[in-house]
């Protein structure tokens, strides 16, 4: 102990043993919980998607431009000349 150092200062070093069994395997542990988070997240964003029944309609402008539908509908996307659904909303962007 040198003398700046008090009782209440100095700690013990710190074990391998020790370090893994309260730092590495509690952290591990933390990720594996934090991956499950996720993967239920991900889940439901799954679940919404294959869920969802909507049309776009995009209209490119210009010269070689032209109307498109991107229809939604069973977790598949499909473009056809001809709306599926009322479209939602209407992008329309220049070529």
């Amino acid at each position: 102990m040198t003398a700046n150092d008090t009782p209440s200062t100095q700690h013990p070093p710190v074990t391998p043993e020790t370090f893994f069994k309260e730092k590495v395997a509690p952290q591990f542990r933390r990720r594996i919980d934090d991956l499950r988070r996720q993967i239920l997240s991900l889940e439901q964003q799954v679940q919404e998607r294959m869920a969802a029944q909507a049309t776009v309609r995009v209209v490119i402008e210009g010269e070689g431009g032209g109307t498109w539908y991107l229809n939604v509908s069973g977790g598949e996307m499909t473009v056809t000349a001809e709306p599926v659904f009322p479209p939602l909303m209407t992008v329309y962007q220049p070529r």
